[in-house]
């Protein structure tokens, strides 16, 4: 990446892309669209997305939290989610705000399952899970066998569920069992946030 200009190679061809706004903060790749990229420009408070080798305007300001409270910004199907520190996720498609989730907490990633069920993870309060087919929202924290209630990353395997703490520990969550791996370097947690998990 450039200031202003993204190269894309796919093994055979370069191609350069001007860009209408810096990347100065997160970016997206949609799972299902793998040629879309949505990213944040903290200058313009914008957030654009980039499809094959065009680039638009996905959602401006007016429709976006305030830049200071963006945590990360996630990008699956036809949906974008703004996580944010304190005022919740905004859901977004095509651009405008669709629904907001638990408006006064910290969330910092959303994953939607194989059974379209919604997972947020959060800063203070663990993680959140919204069933596809009814509206209960079941809630998995520190005192329901958790490492720690500073979610950071969440992924989804076959048969288990991943969650990476702010203190380098990745939990594997499968028949409501937690299994607890330290993936601390000399075992020093002072600050080792398991950002993401693949």
């Amino acid at each position: 990446l450039g200031r202003n200009k993204m190269f894309l190679d796919d093994g055979n061809n370069t191609d350069s892309l001007l860009l209408s706004d810096e990347i100065t903060s997160f970016c997206a790749f949609n799972k299902t669209k793998p040629i879309e990229l949505y990213y944040q420009s903290r200058l313009s408070e914008k957030i654009y997305v980039i499809n094959d080798l065009s680039v638009s305007l996905y959602a401006d300001k007016g429709t976006l939290p305030p830049r200071i409270k963006i945590l990360n910004i996630v990008s699956d199907g036809d949906y974008l989610w703004v996580c944010t520190g304190g005022d919740g996720c905004f859901e977004m498609s095509k651009g405008k705000l669709t629904r907001r989730y638990f408006e006064n907490k910290a969330i910092t990633y959303v994953f939607k399952d194989r059974e379209k069920n919604l997972w947020f993870s959060t800063i203070r309060d663990g993680v959140y899970m919204i069933p596809a087919n009814n509206n209960y929202v079941a809630n998995y924290n520190q005192s329901s066998g958790l490492s720690s209630n500073t979610v950071i990353s969440i992924a989804n395997s076959n048969d288990a569920l991943w969650l990476g703490f702010n203190n380098g520990k990745v939990n594997k969550v499968r028949d409501n069992t937690v299994r607890v791996f330290d993936v601390n370097i000399f075992h020093d947690a002072s600050f080792n946030r398991v950002t993401g998990l693949l």
